[in-house]
């Protein structure tokens, strides 16, 4: 089995230890998740009806699975 490892660079470190610890916990579980299984259904950056990663934060929130799509 490969394994995998999360890297954070400084200014990211230094943010991470900025942030609350209940806020840590919670993405201390999530990052566990990806370490196991990085290619899982739903963790892609890209969409795949355009094929591309999102640009700008516009271009994410136009993405069919972004907040603003209609229901």
């Amino acid at each position: 089995m490969t394994e995998y490892a999360i890297e954070f660079d400084d200014r990211d470190l230094r943010e991470w230890d900025e942030r609350d610890g209940s806020i840590r916990k919670k993405f201390e579980k999530k990052l566990e998740k990806l370490l196991l299984n990085p290619y899982a259904p739903g963790n892609e950056i890209y969409t795949a009806a355009t094929g591309r990663v999102p640009e700008t934060p516009v271009d994410r929130t136009n993405q069919p699975s972004g907040r603003n799509r209609k229901r």
